[in-house]
């Protein structure tokens, strides 16, 4: 009988492992009672086999300790076997000698026989990473173009101007807002010092990211045992446009996913084989991707209580090791979590989460992040999520169930659906007791990896313990989000903010136009499209007026960037001069301009000398005889100041009886230009603001000196207009 028929054969879980040694010892046996019992007192070496629980490989061996041999391989001393824990014993035969044992291990040739017919070549797996790569590759080359190409989103433009621009990120020093992505504000400033101010400048840090992501989801998809869906998942997890554009904007989102699931093949790394690198790696991603994006405190705070439990387990001998990384996740994880989530405290009494819409998460939630990632909406696609999620639930619930150990708890399968349901359990939880909204579109980007990994583990679950590889096409409808990404690959338009855009020709169609009195023109549209202007406007120099925005459009606006239906009043007093068709805005001209009377003029007004009040008084007139009306003022002037920028603003307010506020309009300086020069006539600028709230008496025009900075004004002059008209 050859060595391969003494171990494996037809009829393999019945054989023995010899029948010419003294003893016969069961295949397939993982129970070391034999091994230990006085009847294997004298016999000192064994040759065995071993398989992995990763992929069902095999490794052969032999040693003198069996038990000893095993917890060595599975602690991922041995370079040959550390990539594929854990390890269970397959089978064993007990030998008189090393020599004989050595001899009888190199006549095991059964295992390679076993790799060789069973499981994939090794030039398969150069062949599946040359197609990886260079997807990997494509997808990365997409992102930089879009960076290069796409112009600035609404959102990147509140980043610039509120921390970019000004170059503060700090929590303590910055504006308080949900908007402040402060690890993206960090490098965005950094990037932009370095480069200047352009869409790539910008955006660089979060391309930069996007390697992490590639290394991250590559890392994972060797956790599968099938490679169809191991395929499955590096493709839907890359090819999701909605999800992967975030690494070509200058938000927080796209280097956070990177960062979230970085920490997830850390973890499972850290859980596999203990060592004190993963306990630095996994709180520092940690740290890094709540300072990227606050929304992932749930996902850390599952993630320390993960890697702190697994360091008192697995070090409660070893008190100085288990003190250091105790230390390192502490220093590196609980610290970072808790002023985090003292951060978003503040935030939420200061009512800054307020973002996203009323209704149940399934609306809310599930529809919207299936919607931007599929372009399907409709009852029957979240019918089929639900199902999907139930029958995902109950799988893993099954496999934790018939887990036995922490390692298995932690293995990618069950980490990917743990963090699922924590996170789900949590927004629940938080919307019913403290009233947070649930995640919409982005502020839930975290749920599509850990809803997509977790389905797909299962799947892959289901395939491996029931061999029925046919099971694989239930994942099919996941493919609905990279044939979505293919067919709305552009360089034109960022996919979230399609319809929130503004056309450069519109801005060239007016940036030189003026009044009868030399002022630039008046432009109306809605709030976004004002923050888009102020950036084009911004970078041509503040030419022109900002934008005038209200809730309906303004009749008395020189120009309208509109929906010619929004109001009939339109096509009878605009002509049109262009369309936006992604937005579906038209550039409207208005046929003769809105006749208005000037009931105020100050001449000649100035400072003196720079100086760093935090309010200048421009013009004090009485408005209570034109309530309802749109007022106008039109303010010329020197402005100086050495800070770059300045951090001021005009502000037109109205007051009632008693000084009670009623209304203003600001004009952030910053976003017109960020070097105030003090060349004449530098501020020419006509200022209009919303109708005069009723009861108001007095309207106020003054400077506000936001960051208390050093500024001069000279030869000043302002008229104030009410048009006669009322915007209806």
């Amino acid at each position: 009988m050859t060595g391969s028929q003494e171990v494996i054969g037809a009829d393999l879980k019945n054989r023995a492992c010899s029948t010419e040694g003294r003893h016969s010892i069961p295949i397939c046996s993982t129970n070391f009672e034999g091994v230990h019992s006085p009847f294997f007192l004298f016999m000192d070496y064994f040759a065995y086999i071993l398989q992995s629980e990763k992929d069902g490989r095999f490794y052969k061996g032999q040693t003198q300790n069996l038990q000893k041999r095993l917890e060595y391989h599975n602690k991922g001393r041995s370079k040959y076997t550390k990539n594929f824990l854990p390890w269970k014993l397959y089978a064993y035969k007990v030998c008189d000698s090393r020599s004989e044992a050595i001899k009888f291990e190199k006549n095991i040739i059964f295992a390679f026989v076993i790799v060789k017919r069973k499981y994939v070549r090794k030039k398969d797996f150069k062949l599946d990473n040359t197609f990886i790569f260079t997807f990997f590759g494509l997808i990365w080359l997409y992102l930089w173009l879009r960076a290069i190409y796409i112009p600035f989103v609404v959102d990147e433009i509140s980043t610039f101007f509120h921390y970019i621009q000004v170059g503060e990120f700090l929590p303590w020093k910055a504006d308080l807002d949900a908007n402040n992505h402060i690890l993206n504000s960090a490098l965005s400033i950094l990037s932009y010092k370095i480069f200047g101010l352009s869409e790539l400048s910008l955006r660089l840090p979060n391309l930069l990211f996007a390697p992490l992501l590639f290394y991250a989801v590559y890392k994972i998809s060797f956790e599968f045992t099938n490679r169809t869906i191991a395929l499955f998942f590096i493709i839907v997890m890359i090819a999701n446009h909605f999800f992967i554009e975030y690494l070509a904007l200058s938000r927080g989102y796209g280097m956070s996913m990177s960062l979230m699931m970085l920490s997830i093949w850390f973890t499972v790394q850290l859980v596999k084989h203990d060592k004190l690198i993963y306990y630095l790696l996994v709180p520092i991603s940690i740290f890094l991707y709540l300072a990227a994006n606050l929304t992932l405190i749930n996902t850390a705070l599952f993630t320390i209580v993960v890697i702190t439990f697994n360091a008192i387990i697995n070090n409660s001998d070893k008190l100085r090791q288990l003190f250091v990384k105790l230390f390192f996740i502490t220093v590196l994880g609980i610290i970072p979590f808790a002023l985090a989530l003292f951060y978003l405290f503040v935030m939420k009494e200061k009512n800054l989460l307020m973002y996203g819409i009323t209704g149940s998460f399934i609306h809310v939630t599930v529809e919207t992040l299936f919607y931007t990632s599929t372009g399907i909406h409709h009852y029957f696609v979240t019918v089929m999520v639900i199902i999907i999620f139930t029958m995902t639930a109950v799988t893993g619930i099954y496999k934790i169930w018939r887990t036995k150990t922490i390692k298995e708890l932690s293995s990618p399968a069950l980490l990917f659906f743990l963090l699922l349901l924590f996170n789900l359990t949590m927004t629940i939880s938080l919307h019913y007791l403290f009233d947070i909204k649930y995640p919409e579109d982005r502020v839930g980007l975290f749920f599509i990896p850990l809803f997509l990994g977790s389905f797909l583990f299962m799947i892959d679950y289901l395939i491996q313990k029931t061999g029925n590889k046919r099971l694989v096409f239930i994942s099919v409808p996941v493919l609905a989000i990279p044939i979505f990404f293919f067919i709305n690959l552009n360089l034109s338009y960022s996919l979230y903010w399609k319809d929130q855009s503004i056309s450069k020709t519109f801005y060239n169609e007016i940036k030189n136009k003026k009044t009868d009195n030399g002022f630039p023109v008046n432009i109306g549209s809605r709030e976004l499209t004002s923050n888009l202007w102020s950036m084009q406007n911004y970078r041509a120099g503040g030419i022109c007026n900002p934008i005038n925005y209200a809730d309906s459009a303004s009749i008395t606006d020189d120009y309208l960037i509109e929906n010619y239906d929004v109001n009939p009043q339109l096509r009878t007093l605009y002509d049109s001069l262009g369309y936006n068709e992604l937005s579906n805005e038209h550039l409207l001209c208005r046929k003769y301009p809105a006749k208005k009377v000037r009931f105020g003029h100050i001449n000649n007004f100035s400072t003196d000398s720079m100086i760093s009040k935090k309010y200048f008084l421009i013009y004090r007139g009485w408005v209570n005889r034109i309530a309802g009306k749109e007022v106008l003022a039109t303010l010329k002037m020197t402005f100086e100041s050495p800070a770059k920028p300045y951090r001021g603003a005009i502000v037109l307010q109205y007051f009632g009886k008693k000084r009670k506020m009623l209304g203003y309009n600001i004009f952030y300086l910053n976003k017109l230009k960020s070097d105030w020069d003090g060349l004449s006539g530098n501020f020419i600028y006509g200022l209009k603001t919303k109708p005069v709230p009723e009861n108001s008496t007095i309207l106020k025009i003054y400077l506000y000196n936001i960051k208390n900075q050093p500024y001069e004004i000279k030869d000043g002059e302002i008229s104030v207009y009410y048009y006669l008209c009322k915007n209806n």
